[in-house]
């Protein structure tokens, strides 16, 4: 073979293994025809507590100052409201540690950075007991945002909350799994004409999501489970394989205060949890050993009438005991460290553009 030859054929190999490299980080999919709807989620959301001393400093807008812009551009904006509003003169319910409360001001906030909806469905909500459930679901109601995952009956507390925009209809249903500290209350879960939240069961799963398949064109589950600062527990896993087979596109997770896993499940996408996201803890992460997950993921999700198109994750870093209450973009060093463990279970099936993980399923 000649020198010429020798050259060619290593210009060759060159090339297809630098257009090899370029498609695995840049895979091309092809784009579904028809209109789509953009529906944001958020994690653990509240203003209150160990942050009240910076909320009187710096007002309850500051904490918004690095991940509004990720909060733009979308048709729906939806969060885990993990905190009660409530009046001063509320009283706690007796016998919990630990209550947090926002106060009212935080609901026109809330409003005004772009929120649609909140989910209730958590083990917080009755912190400040029924008041404190009903002045919530009032202020926030008052500001012109909706409400799920709890209520004064157990049917307010499993109605879902549809979002529709061009010709794209969407039902998310949240609810909380069964946790026995709380079942022992004997008044958390709603039941009947008992206010309360609505309970992730095999059962309302599916008598919920066969309901809700006749309204809407996608269902997505909104569930607050887990354990805290902790990482995807067995039942979590079990649940979503239920959840999967009731026939729901979508699992957006909650709870444990961490950035977890993504993965596909009998063809539905689950996030386990989207960490916190404005939150009003120092949280316990390096207590935990969990530091390396202490994020916020934003999570735009394009959907059409067949289902999810793509999914867009923006970390935010949220430990506060670093960050102060102001949660801070992610490094590309940082997103790419995250993504490479939490979005493990997809095989290399997603790609990075700029810090943000876009993971296409068309």
């Amino acid at each position: 073979m000649t020198k010429r030859m020798y050259g060619t054929s290593a210009l060759c190999l060159l090339m297809i293994v630098v257009v090899g490299a370029g498609c695995a980080r840049h895979r091309v999919h092809t784009q579904r025809p028809g209109p789509f709807v953009t529906i944001t989620f958020v994690g653990d959301t509240g203003e209150g507590d160990q942050a009240q001393d910076f909320v009187k400093q710096y007002g309850l807008r500051k904490s918004f100052e690095n991940v509004r812009a990720a909060l733009k551009n979308t048709d729906f904006l939806v969060g885990n409201g993990e905190t009660p509003i409530a009046d001063e003169n509320v009283p706690p319910l007796p016998g919990q540690p630990w209550h947090p409360k926002q106060t009212p001001e935080v609901a026109k906030v809330y409003a005004e950075e772009g929120f649609t909806a909140f989910n209730l469905a958590n083990n917080h909500c009755l912190d400040w007991g029924v008041t404190g459930l009903q002045q919530t679901i009032k202020y926030l109601t008052d500001a012109g945002i909706k409400t799920f995952g709890a209520g004064m009956t157990e049917a307010d507390a499993r109605r879902p909350l549809i979002l529709s925009k061009n010709g794209v209809k969407v039902g998310v249903l949240g609810y909380f799994d069964k946790q026995k500290k709380y079942d022992e209350l004997g008044m958390w879960y709603a039941s009947g004409d008992q206010p309360g939240v609505a309970l992730l069961s095999e059962a309302n799963l599916r008598d919920d999501v066969a309901k809700l398949k006749t309204q809407v064109d996608v269902v997505v589950i909104f569930p607050h489970w887990g354990a805290n600062y902790h990482a995807v527990t067995k039942g979590q896993q079990s649940l979503a394989r239920r959840i999967a087979a009731t026939g729901a596109n979508l699992v957006v997770g909650s709870h444990s205060h961490t950035a977890q896993p993504v993965e596909v499940v009998d063809r539905v996408p689950v996030l386990y949890s989207l960490g916190n996201f404005i939150w009003h803890s120092v949280g316990l992460y390096r207590q935990s050993k969990m530091e390396d997950f202490a994020y916020t993921l934003v999570a735009r999700i394009e959907i059409d009438r067949q289902g999810v198109r793509r999914i867009l994750l923006t970390p935010f870093w949220s430990d506060n005991r670093q960050v102060k209450f102001v949660s801070q973009p992610a490094t590309s060093s940082q997103a790419k460290k995250l993504f490479n463990v939490i979005l493990k279970p997809l095989n290399n099936d997603w790609d990075l553009e700029n810090q943000t993980a876009v993971i296409d399923l068309q």
